[in-house]
């Protein structure tokens, strides 16, 4: 003997009692479902930070190599000018020496800029990583709070089910 089933396309009926307890459980489950909001918002912000440190590391090594190159076009003007300046160089030997120097201070103003550049994208940089590292801070703090809520409910809905004790012992 089988038990026949109704076909899928007809929903099954629920019962009244059913109702209530999806009812009292709703509650439950928002908070729940908040709460795992919250924590995939913090995670996609660690992601972001995780992204933005990289950047602002690769800003910074790329600051330092600029202003070393900087002081290293610094040294060789030096170097090149007190040469220039020795007695004893014919005109073709200056005017390649004027040249070289040309060169150098090019290269010393196109690195300089470059730098100023990159000093004035850090400030932005650094407030970006503030911004998303307190969103990040709040959004796991709300989560908290949803998760902390929804164990309370729980507690309180299972305490609500315990049959009640009587007041007298023997």
């Amino acid at each position: 003997l089988m038990i026949r089933r109704p076909p899928r396309s007809t929903p099954k009926p629920s019962s009244a009692a059913s109702d209530v307890y999806k009812r009292q459980c709703g509650y439950l489950v928002e908070e729940v479902r908040k709460s795992r909001l919250f924590k995939n918002l913090s995670r996609r912000d660690q992601m972001e930070l995780s992204k933005l440190s990289a950047q602002l590391k690769n800003m910074q090594e790329e600051m330092a190599s600029l202003k070393e190159l900087l002081e290293q076009l610094e040294e060789l003007r030096a170097t090149h000018h007190a040469k220039a300046t020795a007695t004893g160089i014919d005109a073709t030997q200056l005017q390649t020496d004027r040249w070289y120097l040309t060169r150098i201070e090019e290269e010393a103003e196109m690195v300089q800029g470059r730098y100023d550049f990159m000093v004035a994208e850090l400030a932005p940089l650094k407030a970006k990583i503030l911004a998303v590292s307190y969103h990040k801070k709040r959004t796991e703090e709300k989560a908290e709070e949803f998760a902390v809520s929804a164990r309370e409910k729980k507690f309180d809905k299972d305490l609500s089910s315990l049959p009640a004790r009587s007041g007298t012992k023997r």
